[in-house]
């Protein structure tokens, strides 16, 4: 190697600069390395272990670092030529300020300023994108005409983030659930395949990776459910099949009840000074949307539901497979409807396999930029869902209806933003039905909440 080489080559350790974690409180520096297989990598090292450069140089060793024979000399090399990159890093998604965090990239003023930590993520499939908008819209277009559910679905994720927009920090959860108390044997047979996991799955295929496997149930703990909703901030979450979190022998569970005190309320257990010197438990706050799915209604004999929880959890029957389960505007013979259903959730299937986390960003970059601006849009696009709706007669109805016009003005802003595969008038219809379904099918408050 000529001398030109050997002193125009990088070193094989540099600290490139210092990141700060807004949540913890805490500064790390980033050293940036070679390894032994010859890749290059970046690894967060708290900054106070620059007094012991010792330390610094194991954890560089054990994980794979490429350094001589006096690896603690490299370390000291490297700090004492550390560039001054400064960056602030969060790992809560949503609005910080005029700005909006997303796994992929932050979106306004500090795109360059504020970064994501996907380490510290409790959801691994979140923001993991696959294949192109154009074919998630192409492959979901029919499946939407014919289905309420899946436009609802989709629409929750940029509903999340709509809520800054109107000041509103309380969410709410949509829970899919079988149609039990009219149901016939014959329909309790096939109710499991009325297509609820796959529209959760839709939900998830806005955000991120969204097999089956990559959704959470109900078996999480209450910890586990706060953090799910803290890394959504501004975004949705799904949590499928609520029967395997209910009344399991083992393990901690979330508990059904607990549920809209949780996620739709944005605030989790708030404990004391000392507790949150740990910092993997400071208290935490969000603002999401949601979908549960499950076979049973929320609304059930064995537990009566007190007026706050409805309008924060609102149950939605699903009719069983055989009738078209959330294909709910197919209108065919009876003979003819599982065929017809069947192809379009073939069609769904094969769409958010290969495509998946791509609507969310093309939303993002339509509405930060004019953040400002679609406030009053929004909130006028709410009140005219509550009055599409008649829902003024008492304070109750109209906050019911709220959840679901919130979702109607993000729907209606990924049709005008042509993200979502749906025309403004199907938006308004599908909603406007949805709304109908979970109204009657919640029981009627006597006072106001």
């Amino acid at each position: 190697m000529s001398d030109t080489d050997q002193t125009t080559q990088r070193p094989a350790l540099r600290c490139v600069g210092s990141i700060y974690y807004r949540e913890d409180g805490e500064t790390f520096l980033e050293f940036e390395y070679a390894t032994l297989d010859g890749t290059t990598t970046v690894l967060n090292i708290p900054r106070e272990l620059t007094r012991v450069p010792h330390k610094i140089a194991d954890i560089l060793l054990k994980k794979n670092a490429k350094l001589g024979d006096d690896p603690i000399s490299e370390v000291k090399a490297a700090l004492t030529s550390k560039e001054l990159r400064h960056r602030n890093a969060t790992y809560r998604t949503g609005w910080h300020g005029s700005s909006f965090v997303y796994p992929t990239e932050t979106f306004g003023e500090l795109s360059q300023d504020l970064v994501y930590d996907r380490a510290r993520q409790i959801d691994p499939a979140l923001g993991l994108q696959k294949g192109t908008l154009k074919e998630w819209k192409a492959g979901l277009k029919r499946p939407c005409k014919y289905s309420d559910f899946l436009i609802l679905a989709a629409s929750l994720a940029p509903a999340g983030s709509i809520l800054e927009l109107i000041g509103e920090t309380e969410g709410a959860v949509f829970h899919l659930h079988g149609k039990h108390s009219k149901m016939r044997l014959s329909d309790e047979k096939t109710k499991s395949s009325s297509g609820k996991t796959m529209t959760a799955r839709v939900n998830a295929s806005v955000i991120g990776s969204c097999k089956t496997s990559d959704l959470f149930t109900f078996a999480i703990t209450e910890r586990g459910l706060e953090e799910f909703c803290f890394s959504h901030n501004h975004l949705s979450v799904a949590l499928d099949e609520e029967g395997r979190g209910a009344g399991a022998p083992t393990g901690s569970k979330v508990k059904l009840a607990s549920l809209p005190y949780i996620v739709p309320s944005g605030r989790g257990t708030m404990r004391s000074r000392r507790a949150t010197q740990d910092t993997s438990l400071q208290n935490l706050t969000w603002a999401v949307m949601g979908i549960a799915t499950g076979e049973h209604p929320l609304d059930g004999n064995q537990v009566k539901r007190d007026e706050g929880a409805q309008v924060r959890t609102i149950g939605i029957p699903v009719a069983s497979g055989r009738r078209g389960g959330i294909f709910n505007r197919v209108k065919v013979a009876p003979e003819k409807r599982a065929k017809v259903c069947a192809a379009l959730a073939q069609s769904v299937e094969n769409t958010i396999a290969n495509h998946y986390g791509v609507a969310m960003p093309a939303f993002l970059a339509q509405i930060v930029p004019n953040k400002n601006d679609l406030s009053e849009p929004v909130r006028a696009m709410v009140s005219e869902f509550i009055e599409l709706v008649g829902a003024k007669s008492s304070p109750w109805e109209r906050r019911f209806a709220a959840k679901f016009g919130i979702v109607y003005a993000a729907a209606m802003l990924m049709a005008e933003y042509m993200v979502g595969p749906w025309t403004p008038a199907r938006a308004k219809g599908a909603l406007r039905r949805l709304y109908s379904k979970a109204r009657t099918a919640t029981a009627s408050p006597v006072g106001t909440t």
